[in-house]
């Protein structure tokens, strides 16, 4: 970064070569970048949660981090449910949210922090669990990092 480079394109100015620079069409000279994710924090905008409020008697989740790295399926088996989260053959991101006994499933939040992006679906048969998908060529911007939250409730009568 010291060394001059006539040549380098900086598209927005901040002094940064755009080969350099994390975040190419917003100036950030500084580059900050608080989670160290790549992407500097001028281009990172914070994102509204969408995941509804539980029901009385029922939970949110911690997020369930995952980080695919290759285009196989990776599980992770929670108190709550079995959570599945894998690509389509043409890349959409897919997860799917398999309650286990005593509990229910009614929403689940998917969060890509690298990505920017986010979507909630609720379930139409809290029982069976719920499903969602980001449409995008996700598969091929391995690795990739994904945040799963759910509502979920102990319906055991406990």
């Amino acid at each position: 970064p010291n060394t001059p480079n006539e040549g380098q394109a900086d598209a927005d100015n901040d002094g940064v070569g755009d080969v350099c620079d994390n975040c190419v069409n917003t100036a950030n000279p500084n580059q900050t970048d608080s989670d160290n994710n790549g992407v500097g924090d001028a281009c990172e905008t914070a994102v509204e949660e969408c995941i509804a409020e539980p029901a009385a008697g029922c939970n949110t989740s911690a997020a369930s981090e995952f980080t695919l790295t290759s285009l196989e399926d990776e599980i992770k088996v929670e108190e709550y449910a079995t959570i599945t989260v894998g690509f389509s053959e043409s890349g959409d991101l897919q997860v799917g949210v398999t309650p286990r006994v005593p509990f229910e499933i009614s929403d689940v939040q998917v969060y890509l922090p690298g990505e920017n992006e986010i979507v909630c679906e609720t379930s139409t048969e809290p029982s069976a669990g719920v499903s969602a998908t980001i449409t995008g060529d996700f598969s091929s911007t391995l690795p990739l990092d994904v945040e799963v939250k759910v509502n979920y409730c102990d319906v055991s009568g406990n």
